[in-house]
């Protein structure tokens, strides 16, 4: 008797084996504390190159002609891209957009780097998720950028920067909302909390400081340096205000090359200098 039960523990004992290397193979269930030692490799089953973490993430994508280079981590991420390869999408619908557009990287709820884009980078909730075609484009912060449908090479930095942009492109935001209003204009730099946050079209300004060139919606080519610098301008066009404060005499008159310099300089007149 003390045989026959070792013989049928010991059948027992390879076919449950048996079954959990099976069950094993399709599934894996694991209930409270785990501990991996050791290296965990995970990819895709047809490409080892790939990563795809959650529902539909990368669900559409070709795998006819792998290497793909892809990682999609997120309910939806990278859904939609199909040839694209050498993408980081990570969060919920990022890069969703995506197609066929290769070497971007979406961090992000809902961040985008267009339908056939390549290098851009969205970093932050909503960024980009309107960008179709544009190229190098770098949007960090929530809603950078949001509007942004084939502008290239902006660079938006903090929450709300070129939040209007649709097609502006070479421009350089840098502070919470500065650009926030720009749609085409092209060429500019604003560095500062605010900085030419209501510029709409204007061009190639440089507005540095926080709210310097606030309010300026179509003027081009002024140079404002210093905080709350030129908040009068409106449409004026190559003017140069450096120094705390430094403005027009008059708010929301137009004047056109136009210096004033030091703190709280104010020029009255076109062509003139204080």
């Amino acid at each position: 008797m003390k045989n026959l039960t070792s013989t049928v523990y010991l059948f027992v004992f390879f076919f449950c084996s048996a079954d959990l290397t099976q069950a094993q193979s399709t599934r894996l269930d694991v209930v409270g504390h785990s501990k991996i030692s050791g290296n965990l490799e995970l990819r895709h089953m047809d490409d080892e190159t790939t990563l795809h973490i959650g529902k539909n993430a990368g669900i559409n994508t070709d795998f006819s002609t792998p290497p793909i280079h892809n990682s999609f981590t997120g309910f939806g991420a990278g859904q939609n891209n199909t040839m694209g390869t050498h993408n980081s999408f990570f969060g919920s619908h990022a890069g969703i957009n995506n197609e066929s557009g290769s070497y971007n990287s979406a961090f992000g709820v809902d961040a985008n780097v267009g339908i056939d884009g390549t290098y851009n980078s969205s970093f932050g909730a909503f960024a980009g998720l309107q960008l179709t075609i544009g190229n190098y484009n770098s949007f960090f912060g929530s809603y950078a950028g949001l509007f942004t449908s084939s502008g290239g090479e902006n660079s938006f930095f903090g929450a709300k920067t070129g939040e209007a942009n649709t097609t502006g492109h070479a421009n350089s935001f840098f502070g919470y909302i500065s650009g926030e209003q720009n749609i085409n204009g092209i060429g500019n730099s604003f560095f500062g909390h605010g900085s030419g946050q209501a510029n709409t079209e204007g061009n190639e300004n440089v507005f540095i400081g926080a709210t310097s060139g606030v309010n300026n919606t179509t003027g081009s080519g002024n140079t404002f340096i210093g905080q709350g610098v030129g908040n009068g301008n409106v449409t004026g066009n190559n003017n140069t205000y450096l120094g705390k404060g430094a403005n027009q005499a008059t708010e929301d008159s137009v004047l056109n090359e136009a210096i004033a310099i030091g703190y709280l300089a104010k020029v009255d007149c076109s062509n003139c200098a204080v």
